[in-house]
């Protein structure tokens, strides 16, 4: 169900011994009862009102069980208020040949580190490639 559209609070809406609290009032609350209106009517996006980080980060395997030729560490903003629940894969992306695909399902395995996570495996991608991979990480 969309929601009808929001009427601001306008002092000209109320009787003239009512304006000055109702001024005071609609300063208050119109902006922010405005973008709560604006959230629930699909206008939340993921980076600025969920809690998680999106990063990208370039890997590459050296063999089909996912090793990788270096374990990139993704560093998360204020890791201390973020207890990472989990990623999820949003975007694989070949660097080095066009048109090459992911193998199979991509999974990408992490350690949580004291400054965000460290990439320790992802399975699924053609050896010898390079993939700029986009993740979503969750805190709980």
């Amino acid at each position: 169900m969309k929601l009808p559209s929001f009427k601001r609070i306008n002092k000209t809406d109320f009787d003239e011994e009512d304006r000055k609290l109702i001024d005071k009032l609609s300063f208050l609350l119109n902006n922010p009862i405005e973008t709560l209106f604006q959230l629930v009517n699909k206008r939340i996006s993921l980076a600025d009102n969920i809690n998680s980080n999106i990063k990208t980060v370039v890997v590459r395997c050296t063999n089909s069980d996912g090793t990788l030729q270096s374990q990139p560490e993704l560093v998360i903003d204020f890791i201390k208020d973020f207890p990472i629940l989990g990623l999820d894969l949003k975007r694989a992306e070949s660097n080095t040949i066009p048109k090459v695909y992911p193998t199979s399902g991509i999974h990408v395995s992490f350690d949580v580190t004291t400054t965000g996570i460290k990439i320790t495996n992802v399975v699924g991608l053609p050896v010898g490639v390079d993939f700029t991979l986009t993740l979503v990480i969750w805190a709980t």
